[in-house]
């Protein structure tokens, strides 16, 4: 038995705090603006073989988490004008592993991924930056986080881009190192 299988999974709250830990105090939208260009650059020169192999057995690939961020993307968008249009609702999570599987993201196309993430991003970056201050702290309720703001809910979601982009960093060294 691994060292990993002894380890609890850790809760929703403790995610985000890691998650949020790589944002730190860096300006959420900054780092979405810059997310496309990482993101195609950290796919840059991955031939299709590493592109679908995941880093292990049950976990993603890197196209995988590009699929993974396009959608979330859509669902975000959703989500930000949500926040405003029905204060104080409620929102469920999604079941990413789920998404992944039945929407078979390690058949998606990487340019299209790529492409749908990056537009649908500056819809949503334009609708960001047009924000009140009265907006920014429009609340919800998120079905596993409990009550956020706009605001903490940019915040998340810059840390997601990080925490992927870092995951996807992972993935390349693994699937590389086992082919040398």
């Amino acid at each position: 038995m691994s060292s990993d299988a002894a380890m609890p999974k850790p809760t929703p709250a403790q995610v985000i705090e890691s998650m949020l830990a790589l944002l730190g105090d860096r300006d959420p939208l900054e780092v979405m603006k810059c997310t496309g260009a990482a993101l195609g650059a950290a796919c840059a020169g991955l031939d299709d073989a590493a592109l679908r192999t995941p880093e292990a057995p049950g976990k993603w690939s890197v196209i995988e988490v590009v699929k993974h961020l396009g959608d979330a993307e859509l669902v975000f968008a959703v989500r930000f004008r949500c926040i405003l249009a029905e204060p104080n609702s409620a929102m469920s999570a999604i079941n990413a592993d789920a998404w992944s599987t039945r929407l078979r993201y390690v058949e998606a196309d990487l340019a299209a991924a790529l492409a749908q993430f990056n537009a649908v991003r500056e819809i949503n970056l334009r609708f960001l930056q047009g924000l009140s201050e009265a907006e920014w702290n429009a609340s919800y309720t998120h079905s596993m986080r409990g009550k956020e703001t706009l605001r903490q809910s940019a915040r998340i979601y810059a840390a997601h881009d990080l925490s992927h982009l870092a995951q996807i960093e992972r993935i390349k060294q693994r699937v590389t190192s086992s082919c040398a």
